[in-house]
């Protein structure tokens, strides 16, 4: 017997022996599912989101921390987040586990919301590609920002009436039905309001999501200087808002005074290069802003303290125009210009003087009155023909060697020309060098393709618009090589 069971253990040892190793574990955690539980989500308030973990792996003891995140922007958690089941519990395979995850959005709209399980890799899982998920969030609340603070004009002047507009968004995610958190509080240094005016908002005048309230106020600044302009909204966050940052706004505004203001009549300008008798014609007056000052109105430079002396230049009651005149929300700023058109036909050739001016009566208080007034010649041409006319002033031409000369010439007025040239018992018109395409005084050809030695003619022609002159041929005979030779000298006398 003792023999049998000797035997009997000795095969099951030897079967254990050889029988398959233990099965390695397998881990694999999926985010199967991530969804908010609160009915919405509200800036400043809790949000719920709950997040459901499939165990696709072995059976595992719940005996570690196993780890989880969940990110935005704007996002933050307030509760330490719980698990189901507890710790200790036995998760089989296909079981959930349910993660309950509290936070808070500090900022009002659409996010993106990204959970994560086991981030760590505390499990040695098969695959971590399928342990996050995602969903986006409308985040509700106030918002107010206040977007512009605008000062028309842009460069005041003491006592002179200015518009000071305010824009305030609605970035909230709800509509404005009511005056509730629109309590403000601004300061204008030195400004003093005449009236006032801003956006109601009541239930048949909403300001929409995305919308903007309006404040505006008129008044004067009452001393020079740099001032600094400041408005805020809801300053004692009655809306409870999600971005108190943006409620605040400020400006600084340079404030001159009257004397900084200066009006220069800066430009004379026609409408044709040449004035021709009886033919129309404009004349375009510039007056440019070359003070510290926005100037609001034409007071200095209307028409009746705009005044002209125009010769013979016939323009009728309804020749003169203006540019718009500046106003308050369209000022003539520093470095802008205002135009005057006359619109007429000289009655009579030669120089005309004509003679302009502006705020002789020194309505408008200015740094300086002298630059009010100018005058300018106009040259009236009885024809085009006439206008176009001109002479050649002078003439020259120099070998640069046996092959290269270069010719010269002056007109009394601006033209094109060429030169043509050829051997002399050939054509003068055999060969054509243009001069630079630009009209201009002065003119000069170079001529490289010429033969030692030779006899040649050549023609000089300028172009004035419908006028066209070619000068008398004339004829040189290039140098028979590039040396220099003594053809004169000093005469030498002998006395005894």
């Amino acid at each position: 017997m003792r023999i049998k069971l000797i035997i009997i253990f000795s095969v099951l040892a030897a079967a254990l022996a050889f029988s398959a190793p233990a099965k390695a574990e397998t881990y694999d955690l999926k985010a199967e599912s991530f969804v908010l539980t609160s009915a919405k989500c509200e800036v400043n308030q809790r949000c719920v989101f709950t997040a459901r973990v499939k165990n696709l792996g072995d059976s595992f003891v719940l005996n570690f921390p196993l780890k989880s995140t969940i990110s935005a922007t704007g996002y933050r958690t307030d509760s330490p987040t719980t698990i189901s089941p507890a710790q200790g519990a036995t998760i089989n395979t296909n079981d959930y586990l349910t993660f309950s995850i509290y936070g808070v959005f500090s900022q009002v709209g659409a996010t993106s919301v990204n959970f994560s399980v086991d981030p760590t890799g505390y499990l040695a899982e098969t695959t971590g590609l399928n342990n996050s998920a995602s969903l986006t969030v409308n985040v509700t609340g106030y918002d107010l920002a206040v977007d512009s603070i605008t000062v028309y004009p842009a460069t005041p002047a003491v006592n002179q009436i200015c518009y000071i507009r305010v824009n305030v968004k609605n970035n909230s995610s709800y509509n404005l039905y009511s005056g509730t958190g629109l309590n403000l509080v601004k300061t204008f240094p030195d400004f003093t309001v005449s009236s006032a005016s801003s956006t109601e908002p009541n239930m048949s005048k909403l300001v929409n999501s995305g919308g903007y309230l309006y404040y505006g106020y008129e008044g004067k600044f009452t001393a020079a200087g740099e001032k600094t302009l400041s408005f805020t909204i809801d300053p004692d966050d009655t809306l409870a808002e999600s971005n108190l940052a943006n409620n605040l706004k400020t400006l600084k505004v340079n404030v001159y005074n009257s004397a900084d203001t200066d009006l220069a009549i800066d430009s004379i300008g026609f409408s044709a290069s040449k004035i021709i008798l009886g033919e129309p014609l404009d004349i375009t007056i510039g007056l440019k802003n070359i003070g510290k000052t926005s100037l609001t109105s034409a007071l200095g430079f209307s028409q009746t303290e705009f005044s002209v002396n125009l010769p013979y230049f016939d323009y009728g009651a309804n020749g003169l125009t203006a540019d718009a005149y500046p106003r308050l929300t369209a000022p003539l700023n520093p470095g802008s210009i205002f135009n005057y058109k006359l619109h007429g036909a000289f009655s009579q050739p030669g120089k005309i003087n004509l003679n302009f001016s502006i705020n002789q009566d020194k309505q408008l208080t200015e740094a300086n009155y002298g630059n009010n007034a100018t005058s300018t010649t106009a040259t009236v041409y009885k024809t085009l023909a006439e206008a176009d006319n001109f002479s050649l002033v002078s003439k020259s031409l120099v070998f640069a060697s046996s092959t290269t000369v270069i010719a010269s010439w002056q007109t009394d007025a601006s033209t094109t020309g060429w030169v043509n040239y050829g051997e002399a018992n050939d054509n003068v018109n055999a060969n054509k060098a243009n001069a630079a395409t630009a009209a201009a005084l002065g003119h000069t050809v170079t001529i490289n393709d010429l033969k030692p030695g030779i006899n040649y003619v050549y023609a000089i022609t300028s172009v004035n618009g419908t006028m066209s002159k070619t000068e008398i041929m004339e004829n040189f005979v290039t140098p028979e090589d590039n040396f220099l030779r003594l053809v004169s000298g000093p005469s030498l006398a002998l006395s005894g």
